[in-house]
């Protein structure tokens, strides 16, 4: 089996415990040489600061996929992504650490020690990444995945680079769907063997084998599968294989039955949670308007002279339970860009202005929404709101879209961070794929989650 979505592959648990271990030595050493060869502070509270600082460098290494072996990247990529996660991490530990003048208190914090300590872990875990990178990079064989029918072929195959990202070289068992009922399934010596009236059709070792839809099979078919499951094959479903590795759940692909019966989707019944969820909107949004406003002055004064008209506007969009609320943006587009009704925005559209380009590549533009956050009409982290006139399209065209209605909208999303900007009816199905895996997923770790990755996306101005 796999690793799940729970669990982080060896690769990334020996990162992890270096990363652990190095931490922790540069902080004794550093401490050690710069305070005259003075042990650590090992009072409660100075035990807590190292977790807390180890446990926050970690996290942002992890938010930043840094824990995971992905081909699509380079050696140099993942060396750079782990030197600026962990800048980005040591500023907030600086911050929160000065702001409670904790840095006055315990001597791990004396004398520029953790400057040191964090500028010392940047350099050494780029370095780590970079050889470790290599070194699996020509050592690690890519999982092999059996894929029967020719609609689970058509999709899987849609976009090669998903798998290779994966180490998954997906294999087209080739054979008519009419026939497929008709195959035999066995295991011999860790090899799968498949036939089609009494002739091997198929021999080979595989990690695991993808069918479109396992509930429609024949009986004996079902009972072989189980057969090598039980032996070690993974067996999924198209839907369940996406769930399990791309963290999205495929509207198309998915039956009433699956969304019905599956745990989950605690987010539109428990009140706990909302409630939990609310309180966390209101620090984070209370902390992010007063880190903003300095910046959020200089913004509104370069887009007042370098556009006309208003800088703030407000738009209809829908909220909770399909109530419409006014969202505030700081505008980017010409004034009356709408006069023909309401249009999809597209990467390049002509109505945006130079300054609004700037404002939305950093997603400046999106800060008054902490105002619609603070009323309650949205929350830091949910499916993006949408208009109208787009909501009623898209329930026509997509299934379960509705869904998405059933949760407060957010300022950034599950969707946000995993897809590229979005423009178009099939650009919004496959967001919505991200926005189910969201509803059944949720959890408080989540949502931190998704926060953590939308800072990593606007300083690296991807996706959204």
């Amino acid at each position: 089996m796999p690793s799940s979505p729970g669990q982080i592959p060896i690769y990334g648990k020996i990162l992890f415990i270096q990363d652990v271990v190095s931490l922790y030595l540069l902080v004794e050493i550093v401490h050690y040489v710069n305070l005259g060869y003075r042990p650590l502070d090992y009072s409660f509270t100075g035990a807590m600061i190292i977790v807390g600082i180890i446990a926050v460098t970690i996290t942002g290494l992890a938010v930043g996929d840094l824990y995971s072996f992905n081909r699509n990247k380079t050696a140099f990529q993942m060396a750079s992504g782990s030197l600026l996660s962990v800048l980005i991490t040591s500023s907030i530990i600086a911050s929160l650490l000065y702001l409670t003048k904790l840095t006055d208190l315990y001597s791990i914090l004396w004398r520029g020690n953790l400057v040191y300590v964090l500028l010392l872990f940047a350099l050494w875990s780029s370095i780590i990444r970079y050889i470790s990178y290599l070194v699996v990079d020509k050592t690690k064989q890519p999982e092999k995945w059996l894929v029967i029918g020719s609609k689970a072929e058509e999709i899987l195959f849609e976009d090669k680079s998903m798998n290779e990202a994966r180490d998954h070289n997906l294999i087209n068992l080739p054979v008519d769907d009419n026939k497929i009922n008709d195959l035999e399934l066995t295991i011999n010596d860790h090899l799968v063997e498949i036939y089609l009236d009494n002739k091997e059709i198929y021999s080979s070792m595989v990690t695991g084998i993808i069918i479109e839809k396992i509930e429609e099979l024949p009986y004996h078919l079902i009972s072989q599968l189980m057969s090598l499951r039980l032996k070690g094959i993974t067996i999924f479903d198209l839907a369940s294989y996406f769930e399990f590795f791309y963290k999205r759940i495929p509207v198309l692909n998915v039956g009433p039955h699956q969304i019905t019966t599956s745990e989950g989707y605690d987010l539109l019944y428990k009140g706990t949670h909302n409630k939990v969820k609310r309180i966390i909107d209101l620090v984070v949004s209370l902390f992010a308007i007063l880190i903003l406003l300095p910046f959020g002055g200089l913004i509104f004064l370069l887009a007042h002279y370098n556009q006309p008209g208003t800088v703030i506007y407000k738009q209809k969009r829908v909220g909770l339970n399909g109530v419409e609320f006014y969202l505030y943006k700081i505008r980017t587009m010409i004034e009356n860009a709408e006069t023909e009704g309401a249009q999809w925005s597209s990467p390049d559209d002509p109505r945006v202005t130079k300054i609004g380009r700037i404002l939305r590549r950093t997603r400046a533009d999106e800060i008054p929404q902490l105002w619609n956050i603070l009323k309650g009409d949205m929350s830091i982290v949910g499916p993006r709101p949408e208009r109208k006139e787009f909501v009623n399209e898209l329930e026509q065209l997509i299934p379960y879209y509705d869904l998405r209605l059933m949760v407060k909208p957010g300022l950034t999303g599950w969707a946000q961070v995993m897809f590229p900007y979005g423009s178009t009816r099939e650009d919004a199905r496959k967001k919505l794929d991200y926005d189910l895996y969201y509803l059944k997923h949720f959890t408080i770790t989540f949502d931190l989650l998704i926060m953590f990755k939308t800072i990593r996306v606007v300083l690296t101005k991807s996706g959204i």
